[in-house]
């Protein structure tokens, strides 16, 4: 028996199957080498193991992994997610041996409007509870720290987060902003500067560009160093490494 909703196994377990054995719509690059990479590192061994348990596949349970592949759902979300609306578990019989174990013994006539309505209650109470949890962490983050969504998915990628996931899957949200403050920050210091990629694109060194815009030779390399914030600099540097970039001034701005 394969139990992937407890033991040792956990949410990206469930996750790797899932992809690896259900059809979706992923178009987008990233979201093709998100799956390659979960079911790389996450892919259950299925040898010798005649069924599976884990959570069951409904729509809902779709719109949540979907999310969490585009990077939209945090990984401690997926897994609260994941048990929203109690749609509970399924078994999936994966070998010949354990075919072999059924047999028929009888049935009994469900009414398909009741079995219908009460299974899209719970469904539909999934998504809800979802949707609304799902506009909190896509916006809580970037509305916190003011960095934009392109900057936030660019420091902290897919694989990035995964890794992540052992020491922070149990913690507070505010740890994890913690620590996506750290990378974020680390990756601003390292990241080329406005000043210098607008240079480079004109085909200018630094000293050029001094002698063109009357900006400090000193002045430009502290900015393109970040030991000066070119954000606080005065309007007429600004101007001036403007005019000689042909650029307006707020593309200087980090």
């Amino acid at each position: 028996m394969l139990h992937l909703s407890g033991g040792s196994y956990h949410i990206l377990n469930w996750l790797a199957l899932l992809l690896k054995t259900r059809t979706f719509d992923m178009s987008a690059v990233l979201d093709l080498q998100a799956r390659e990479y979960v079911i790389q590192t996450f892919m259950p061994v299925l040898a010798r193991k005649d069924y599976v348990i884990g959570y069951r596949a409904d729509d809902s349970y779709f719109s949540f992994a979907k999310d969490f592949i585009s990077g939209i759902l945090s990984l401690r979300d997926l897994s609260e997610a994941m048990r929203l609306g109690a749609l509970g578990e399924q078994v999936v019989l994966i070998s010949p041996k354990a075919f072999e174990q059924i047999y028929f013994e009888g049935y009994e006539t469900a009414s398909y409007q009741e079995y219908h309505i009460k299974r899209m209650s719970k469904d539909n109470l999934a998504r809800q509870e979802y949707q609304s949890r799902k506009r909190d962490l896509k916006t809580y983050y970037q509305w916190y720290s003011g960095y934009s969504f392109e900057q936030i998915h660019k420091a902290l990628p897919f694989a990035e987060l995964l890794n992540m996931y052992p020491t922070l899957h149990e913690a507070d949200i505010n740890k994890f902003v913690s620590v996506a403050d750290e990378v974020l920050i680390e990756s601003k210091r390292k990241s080329e500067t406005n000043l210098s990629r607008l240079r480079k694109a004109r085909g200018l060194s630094q000293k050029e560009l001094a002698e063109t815009s009357g900006v400090a030779l000193r002045m430009i390399q502290l900015y393109e160093q970040k030991q000066n914030d070119i954000n606080k600099a005065q309007a007429s540097s600004l101007q001036s490494l403007a005019q000689a970039l042909g650029c307006k001034i707020e593309d200087l701005f980090e």
